[in-house]
């Protein structure tokens, strides 16, 4: 059976005491929990400074999962004809080779590292999830930051929260953008010292993408985690297109409040964490402007939406890199599996497997073990074993 799958991402409650920890996830078809919504921000970048180390509340029944979504349930029936009746497969569409500027939030530790990190590592880049941006890490960025002295920078990815629009989802276009993050941006304030690269969801494969790219530059990353996340192609649930169908519909119809956008949405998405977070896109551009529009390039996403179930390399590619890989796995997700675990081991000899009591929304579940997996891994030690079965 095919791969299917749908890319969101979502915010959750507060997994920090002071503010929201709202993680990018790839959410599975029917697999959708009923989570809290977060404004999002528009500043393009905050440098944001911790002055102790945050506490990290426990939330152990928030996220378990749902009994009406433990077992397949038939597709639901959307009002409005879906563009694909099919799942979506794989496009293979070309990058375009275009890199954008992206905008991105500093987390600056209360002080410096004072140990010498494995690699040399010197500061955190984290990339999210579809319809995520840079507020989605922002308590654990902060959490990062405080633990382990370095620096963590939160991206928004092309076509995502207050980065530019550009006529590509590829994966190879988006390892690109964050290369060049790294190079222009990140070693201007920390110099040419390697740097640990973090991806949930959609991240997760833009991470991968980066460290197996031919043009890496040697010594620019130090480790690479992936959370949640294979380098396996699929092809995308045909639900995924009936949201931007809904997001359309709500610019056509020229909305006035946000009640009456959600009243759209409805129609196609019952779960209202869902609609929430989806709604959390919508902004008022210029600022007085009468109706609600999104943030995020509808039109793009539509085109190349395909392009979210691709990789950059195949099985049979004789790719495979030398950077240091740790993959995180939800127990209670099927999305690293028996069945794609040779397909990462291939592309990454060295690979770690840690498999933490939670579902797809492993840092958002386990944020403290989260943090303190980032921790070990930068500082060097054995953290997790080599994947043989799962």
């Amino acid at each position: 059976m095919s791969t299917r799958f749908l890319l969101l991402a979502l915010p959750t409650r507060p997994a920090l005491a002071s503010t929201r920890l709202p993680p990018s996830a790839l959410i599975y078809k029917h697999h959708v929990h009923h989570l809290a919504p977060r404004k999002p921000s528009e500043r393009a970048r905050t440098d944001i400074s911790t002055s102790r180390t945050s506490g990290i509340a426990s939330r152990k029944s928030f996220f378990s999962t749902s009994s009406r979504y433990a077992v397949e349930e038939p597709p639901r029936t959307s009002p409005k004809t879906s563009t694909a009746e099919q799942p979506l497969s794989p496009t293979r569409a070309g990058p375009t080779g275009r890199t954008v500027d992206l905008k991105y939030d500093l987390h600056k530790p209360s002080s410096s590292v004072e140990e010498e990190y494995e690699g040399g590592t010197a500061g955190v880049v984290i990339a999210h999830g579809l319809f995520g941006s840079k507020q989605n890490w922002g308590s654990l960025g902060k959490s990062i930051a405080a633990r382990t002295g370095l620096p963590v920078y939160a991206l928004d990815l092309r076509n995502h929260g207050a980065s530019p629009h550009v006529d590509s989802l590829h994966y190879q276009d988006m390892a690109a953008d964050i290369t060049h993050f790294i190079k222009h941006t990140v070693r201007s304030e920390i110099g040419n010292k390697p740097v640990l690269l973090i991806g949930h969801s959609m991240g997760g494969k833009a991470v991968q993408a980066v460290a197996l790219s031919p043009e890496l530059e040697p010594g620019l990353l130090s480790g690479m985690i992936s959370v949640d996340m294979s380098p396996k192609r699929g092809s995308l649930s045909k639900e995924f297109i009936g949201y931007v169908d809904a997001m359309e519909e709500i610019e056509r119809a020229q909305c006035s409040t946000r009640k009456e956008a959600d009243e759209i949405l409805q129609r196609y998405e019952q779960d209202i964490g869902v609609r929430q977070f989806l709604l959390t896109n919508l902004t008022r551009s210029p600022a007085d402007a009468p109706f609600w529009t999104f943030r995020i390039p509808l039109d793009i996403i539509r085109r190349h939406i395909s392009q979210l179930g691709d990789f950059p390399h195949g099985p049979d590619d004789s790719v495979s890199s030398v950077v240091r890989a740790l993959f995180v796995k939800g127990s209670k997700s099927a999305y690293i599996n028996h069945k794609n675990i040779p397909l990462a081991r291939q592309f990454f000899p060295s690979m770690r497997l840690v498999t933490l009591e939670a579902g797809h929304w492993v840092q958002a579940e386990k944020p403290r073990e989260f943090v303190d997996l980032v921790h070990r891994f930068v500082k060097g030690e054995s953290v997790g074993e080599v994947p043989e079965h799962l």
